[in-house]
């Protein structure tokens, strides 16, 4: 919330405390239904060169700790 004019917290605090009461149902329903399965993602291989996906780097960091 920017304002460039007077600001009131407690006038702001109304507001949203109202629009939540209002969306009650909405964001907290009672029960939820799901009709539909999704195959789930696998995951990425490893990047073979550079970036945090490269294996050597998780090696380079775990000898980093053993040196400590």
């Amino acid at each position: 919330m920017h304002h460039k004019k007077a600001c009131m917290p407690s006038s702001q605090r109304t507001k949203i405390e109202s629009i939540l009461q209002g969306s009650n149902d909405q964001l907290f329903p009672k029960s939820l239904l799901i009709n539909k399965r999704l195959p789930a993602v696998g995951v990425t291989p490893h990047v073979k060169n550079g970036g945090w996906g490269d294996i050597r780097d998780h090696e380079l960091c775990k000898s980093y700790r053993r040196l400590q």
